[in-house]
């Protein structure tokens, strides 16, 4: 299905040619784009589902397939949403909102995720119902086959959709493509009531509505905890974070990258990362690497980079027998994940070993205050003209 999607995307749209993750990462707006175009989409094909059933109904004098119509109509707010949100996440930052106003597309995934979850409650009620109290359906072909037309339209446009979401990154999308769908199984609900009341078998359809009710149930929840944990801030995906530090440590001069902090507010992005330097290295040749690297990641990410400039000791025979120490206990400890911001202070009256521990798994002080006591007491019998200064790296900046 995604094939299809990036035919008809190119189509549309003959100036979007790559869909690569970086290339939409430099343009949010070809994002944008292709969800406005989905909302209206759907839109139109509601309101033109919702025409044919009218009509047909009022023809027929069909109470349930004029309420699937009304039904239908609904389905063109959850467009409107999309629309809408494509539109706002756009909207350059203002005195209220200065950074931006990308998260309202997590707000308008949230509504709609709702709105499924509302759906399968009504599935449910309504199975009950028929479990308590078996209805024999009947209908004329006429209605069977608007039926069924609208299940395959609605199935096709939840495929479209969903193929939109992936590509994308959209969680918007893929809620409406699930949205599509509830909306298929509510209106094979009374074909399937029929099949089932011939089989004798009346009381398995709302049985197997309750199944589908409580799935769909199941789906809003994921897809609202999703557009939840972006809101709230999600931590970055791991080869997002590589990523960013492949790029930063591209630049000569730069030994390494740590404190990698991602914040996305839909289209806008804002990176802060600690760069490693040789602390030999002057004040303005480290200003210049930094320099270079928050071009280079602005480039790549389009996004708004701050970063930090680390000193630290890299050469030196004594500097490399404590750092072969260091790394022999990291590799002891399946607790420590690494070391940074390794220092050596050699003054004539003053020696001194600075760094800092990254140790996630350790969430209390106590394990940490051990743990930091095991590494001063390995280093302090190896090098005992040195003091021991170790810090620990806070968890919220572990990348």
């Amino acid at each position: 299905m995604n094939a299809i999607t990036q035919w008809i995307v190119k189509r549309l749209f003959p100036d979007i040619t790559d869909f690569s993750e970086s290339s939409l990462e430099r343009d949010p707006t070809i994002r944008a784009r292709v969800g406005k175009f989905e909302g209206w989409l759907s839109a139109i094909l509601n309101v033109i589902i919702f025409l044919v059933k009218l009509f047909i109904g009022f023809s027929i004098h069909s109470i349930a397939l004029l309420a699937d119509a009304v039904h239908t109509l609904s389905d063109s707010l959850s467009s409107v949403i999309i629309i809408f949100s494509f539109k706002v996440s756009l909207k350059p930052p203002d005195k209220e909102h200065p950074y931006g106003h990308g998260r309202a597309e997590y707000i308008a995934t949230l509504i709609l995720s709702m709105f499924i979850v509302v759906t399968g409650v009504e599935f449910i009620r309504s199975s009950i119902g028929i479990i308590h109290s078996p209805i024999i359906t009947d209908s004329t072909p006429l209605v069977i086959v608007i039926v069924l037309c609208t299940v395959v339209i609605k199935e096709i446009m939840a495929r479209l959709s969903y193929s939109f979401g992936t590509i994308f990154h959209s969680d918007i999308l893929i809620a409406d493509a699930w949205h599509h769908r509830s909306d298929a199984f509510s209106s094979l609900a009374p074909l399937l009531s029929m099949i089932l009341a011939n089989m004798g078998l009346e009381r398995w359809d709302g049985i197997l509505g309750v199944i589908v009710g409580l799935f769909i149930i199941w789906t809003g929840y994921s897809l609202s905890k999703r557009a939840i944990d972006s809101l709230l801030g999600k931590p970055p995906r791991p080869e997002l974070v590589e990523h960013i530090r492949l790029t930063a440590t591209s630049v000569g001069g730069i030994i390494g990258a740590h404190h990698i902090i991602i914040h996305s507010y839909g289209p806008n992005r804002f990176i802060s990362l600690h760069l490693e330097v040789d602390e030999k290295e002057s004040q303005s040749d480290s200003h210049a690497m930094a320099s270079q690297v928050t071009g280079k990641l602005t480039d790549t990410f389009r996004a708004h980079v701050t970063v930090h400039v680390d000193p630290v000791t890299n050469q030196g025979q004594t500097a490399q027998s404590i750092k072969t120490v260091l790394d022999t206990l990291v590799e002891s400890y399946p607790d420590v994940d690494s070391y940074h911001d390794f220092r050596l202070v050699t003054e004539k009256d003053h020696h001194m070993i600075l760094f800092k521990l990254e140790a996630n798994r350790l969430n209390s002080e106590e394990k940490q205050y051990k743990l930091k006591n095991l590494f001063t007491e390995a280093l302090s019998e190896e090098f005992p003209e040195f003091e021991i200064q170790i810090g620990f790296i806070s968890p919220i900046l572990r990348f």
